[in-house]
């Protein structure tokens, strides 16, 4: 019954990121999702997507972080199922 979530990954220290690629196995649920990094204390949100639809690649100015977190916000009747969730400099 779980209708949104989150993932986070701790890099083990900063990195720099600029592109994100998020894949779902099975059968798409996403409708609306969000990828924030973690800066000064706070997360700040890098992209926002709507449908994942089996794979969505997002590309944006680079950052400097840690942790980065993929937020679903809301997806479909069925459970969230991501299955990749990578991160690349460029």
């Amino acid at each position: 019954g779980t209708r949104s979530g989150w993932l986070e990954v701790d890099l083990g220290e900063v990195k720099t990121i600029g592109r994100i690629v998020i894949a779902e196995i099975q059968f798409p649920s996403t409708q609306r999702c969000t990828v924030e990094y973690h800066v000064n204390g706070a997360w700040k949100e890098i992209v926002r997507g709507s449908t994942i639809a089996g794979m969505k690649r997002f590309t944006f100015p680079q950052v400097k972080t840690r942790k980065v977190r993929l937020n679903l916000v809301k997806t479909k009747d069925d459970v969230p199922t991501i299955g990749e969730f990578q991160l690349f400099e460029k």
